[in-house]
């Protein structure tokens, strides 16, 4: 990546938001459908659907590693845990650490950032396992209006149906980061009983 010039945004022109990849047990990938109805000028409905990766705005306060959980909580009702995986990244090594920064961490793995309405959405990606696979049928804070449905797909599957290229390369990244660490941890396995 080239960065050629110093940019500033001061507070109240930008906004963090947090988002998962959540995983299950079962190899599948926690998504969000989105259907927006639009009336166009000429009275003809419009409908346009997406399906995207959960995220939400950071709060006051919240690291973004609990935003990221809690965002991905309130858009799906599906609880998660961050997933140490094995990514590569420029986050400096605590001195009280001596592993390499390729372990299993549960930095982001990706920001990705838009321009909405004039201010810049910066967001943070996890790697979330999901606690559990049931998703409510209730979804979100009472009295919200929702016109998103939360789904189960194969990850496989998923690559080809998110709405935006971007979170396709997320979620390749994240699928990845585990593969990574799944293949180094059978091979320590195997390694141990070797010895």
């Amino acid at each position: 990546m080239d960065i050629t010039t110093d940019n500033v945004l001061l507070s109240d022109q930008f906004i963090i938001s947090c988002g998962t990849v959540t995983l299950n047990k079962q190899s599948k990938v926690l998504l969000i459908f989105k259907r927006t109805t639009t009336e166009l000028p000429d009275g003809i409905i419009h409908h346009f659907d997406e399906v995207f990766l959960p995220e939400d705005w950071k709060d006051i306060g919240e690291s973004l590693e609990k935003a990221a959980i809690r965002g991905a909580y309130e858009k799906t009702a599906v609880e998660g845990l961050l997933l140490p995986a094995h990514i590569m990244t420029n986050a400096t090594i605590p001195t009280s650490q001596e592993d390499s920064p390729s372990s299993h961490i549960t930095e982001p793995i990706a920001v990705s950032h838009r321009v909405h309405r004039g201010i810049l959405d910066i967001i943070f990606w996890y790697i979330a396992e999901a606690t559990t696979s049931t998703i409510p049928l209730v979804v979100g804070k009472p009295g919200e209006e929702r016109n998103f449905v939360p789904f189960w797909m194969d990850i496989n599957e998923a690559r080809h149906f998110l709405s935006f290229t971007n979170e396709k390369r997320i979620l390749e990244e994240a699928i990845a980061a585990v593969e990574r660490g799944q293949a180094l941890a059978e091979q320590a396995e195997h390694a141990g009983e070797a010895e």
